[in-house]
């Protein structure tokens, strides 16, 4: 599609030296380096190429939109307009664009941002009111909130190795570094309590090394923690859970532990938590204290069945 000198166009990686441009200027709260555009936008099964979209003028990237589908909800994963091309009518050309695209798939319900498990923030950042405000225009709503916390990695040692030992000796509970060994160990608890959760875990665990600690008993994982997931190289932890049967026993601090030691050495001084809740919980292992407020937005779309 072409307007004078503007074009629709699917995005590639050729684009990206553009796309990082646009981004650096548009999405000042959520810098991406390269790496992170590409898993964003590049690396994410749920992204096909009809739903990278940008608009250019002449050489110019003026905005982009990306789009996901996970199971039957879409996300208008990622949106960037450039902050002088704003309210000329580019973010709604290029929100209706990928909202065609659902169409198509016959997708209803649409959300923004939040397109676990490969996704940059749980929602829009309370204070982009331009953002939210935009959004409002073409049809989403709130519907909720989303908070990230931060763990400053530089208050403390987090190494846990007397209270592993404590583990092993009275609990015979073994906590270590995950291989891909136990991949089918892990997923045989992911896949009772927690079975969204896959992905993520199995990204972390392909790192090199692993970024998964498990806690095991008798053969079997009653407990893990993963970071480096999700937003690789930029210090997020999660996700973490422990078998409902073996909650209570202090697996998921000596798990956060090793996972913020983890960050620590990888040269970060902060460790975020996206996502949470209750926010008291890594308050009280962790001393993480909130750092970011997002607001959840979705609208219902339609669709003509008989076109």
């Amino acid at each position: 599609m072409t307007a004078g000198d503007r074009q629709l166009v699917t995005l590639t990686e050729s684009m990206l030296p553009a796309i990082e441009t646009l981004w650096s200027e548009s999405a000042l709260r959520d810098p991406c380096s390269a790496d992170l555009l590409i898993e964003k936008m590049f690396a994410d099964a749920g992204v096909v190429p009809q739903r990278r979209i940008g608009l250019f003028e002449h050489d110019r990237l003026l905005g982009l939109a990306v789009g996901a589908v996970r199971s039957d909800l879409g996300y208008l994963k990622m949106i960037a307009v450039r902050p002088t091309y704003r309210r000329q009518g580019i973010g709604t050309l290029l929100t209706e664009q990928i909202e065609q695209t659902f169409a198509a798939a016959e997708v209803r319900r649409l959300r923004v941002a939040e397109s676990a498990p490969n996704y940059l923030t749980p929602g829009i950042d309370a204070q982009n009111q331009e953002t939210i405000e935009f959004l409002e225009h073409v049809g989403f709503q709130r519907f909720g909130e989303a908070f990230n916390q931060e763990v400053d990695l530089t208050t403390r040692d987090w190494d846990s190795a007397a209270a592993k030992a404590q583990l092993l000796t009275q609990r015979q509970i073994e906590v270590v570094r995950a291989t891909l060994d136990d991949q089918a160990a892990i997923d045989a608890l992911l896949d009772v309590e927690w079975p969204t959760w896959k992905e993520e875990v199995h990204s972390a665990l392909a790192n090199e090394p692993s970024t998964v600690h498990i806690a095991k008993q008798a053969g079997n994982v009653i407990a893990f923690a993963a970071h480096d997931a999700n937003n690789k190289g930029t210090g997020w932890f999660g996700p973490m859970g422990t078998a409902p049967a073996h909650a209570g026993q202090g697996l998921g601090r000596v798990l956060l532990d090793g996972c913020l030691e983890d960050m620590k050495r990888q040269g970060h001084l902060a460790a975020t938590i996206p996502w949470v809740g209750p926010l008291e919980f890594y308050e009280k292992l962790a001393g993480a204290k909130l750092s970011r407020t997002f607001v959840r937005m979705e609208k219902e779309i339609e669709f003509d069945k008989t076109s």
